[in-house]
C-alpha cells in the first residue's frame, strides 16, 4: 500500500516520506530493529516530521538496548528541537519534550530506583501508547 500511495504525495523527497512511513508501519508493529536504517539520513519539506522520525530513531535505540547511542541522540536532538522551536506550535514542541523526559527516566530507571511517572501530569505525550507500554513495563519491573 505505501508503494501505491508515495506517488500521490505532493513532496520533494519521495524516498524519505515512503521510508518514514515504512518505518510508522514496523515502529506500530514493534520491529524496532528495522528502523535506524529506515530513518537515518532522511529529508522532509516540513520539520516536523524529521523531529517525528528522530523521535521513532530515538525510541528504536532505546527498545534495542543502545542506551548510550539514546543519551547521545536525546542531547542532539534536544538542540535540534530548540532550533526549531519557532516552527511548531507550542502543543507539538511540548510533546516531544514530555517524551524525551519520559525516555530519560526510562533509561534512569534501568540503573537506579527512581519515583514513578506519572502519566496525568503531563497534558501531551508523542507516542503516548508506547510510553504507556513502556512504563507498564517498568514498573512491573521495579
Amino acid at each position: 500500500f505505501i508503494n501505491l500511495w508515495v506517488n500521490k504525495v505532493h513532496t520533494a523527497y519521495p524516498d524519505s516520506v515512503q521510508k518514514y512511513c515504512t518505518a510508522i508501519n514496523e515502529f506500530r508493529h514493534d520491529n524496532y530493529g528495522k528502523l535506524p536504517l529506515l530513518l537515518n539520513g532522511l529529508q522532509f519539506d516540513q520539520v516536523r516530521y524529521k523531529l517525528l522520525s528522530n523521535c521513532i530513531l530515538i525510541i528504536a535505540h532505546f527498545e534495542l538496548g543502545n542506551y548510550d547511542q539514546t543519551h547521545t541522540l536525546i542531547s542532539n536532538f534536544k538542540k535540534q528541537l530548540s532550533r526549531n522551536n519557532s516552527k511548531l506550535p507550542q502543543l507539538h514542541i511540548d510533546g516531544i519534550k514530555n517524551l524525551m523526559k519520559i525516555i530519560l527516566h526510562l533509561l534512569e530507571a534501568k540503573y537506579n530506583k527512581v519515583e514513578p511517572i506519572r502519566l496525568e501530569d503531563y497534558d501531551t505525550i508523542y507516542y503516548k501508547s508506547w510510553a504507556i507500554k513502556k512504563l507498564g513495563t517498568s514498573a512491573s519491573h521495579s
